[in-house]
């Protein structure tokens, strides 16, 4: 059973907010990785019901921020994105900053560039979330 606490959005807002976060992962301006990672497990956790039981990760709020302390963004980015599912994870230095691609199965990879690996790798996981299959 969910937790009120976290009340599903419909698809259509939360594909839109998936829209805004692929801006802010892009975003040169912007140099918080922490509220990327923050970002990423809010959208995970008030997703559809249908994708939700595929991303949502399987620990906390407070698990996520003695992750992010601990562990660090990048780190914290990896664990929320591999929380339910086996994928292929590789980031490298392009020529507009660091480009993460995800592969989950034998899907097709989803690529996303930006200005450090943590958000080239959570805006990889929002572009394959938000590409139809």
């Amino acid at each position: 059973m969910w937790r009120d606490e976290f009340k599903p959005l419909p698809v259509e807002l939360w594909l839109s907010e998936l829209g805004n976060f692929l801006v802010f992962c892009a975003d040169a301006e912007t140099a918080d990785d922490d509220r990327a990672v923050r970002r990423a497990f809010h959208l995970a956790k008030i997703a559809p019901l249908a994708v939700r039981r595929m991303i949502c990760p399987a620990f906390s709020e407070s698990d996520l921020e003695d992750f992010l302390e601990r562990q660090g963004s990048l780190e914290a980015a990896l664990r929320l994105v591999q929380s339910h599912a086996q994928i292929e994870v590789a980031i490298r230095r392009g020529d507009s900053g660091d480009v993460a691609a995800i592969r989950y199965d034998d899907e097709q990879p989803s690529e996303f560039a930006a200005p450090s690996p943590t958000r080239a790798l959570l805006g990889a996981w929002a572009e394959f979330l938000t590409t139809a299959r």
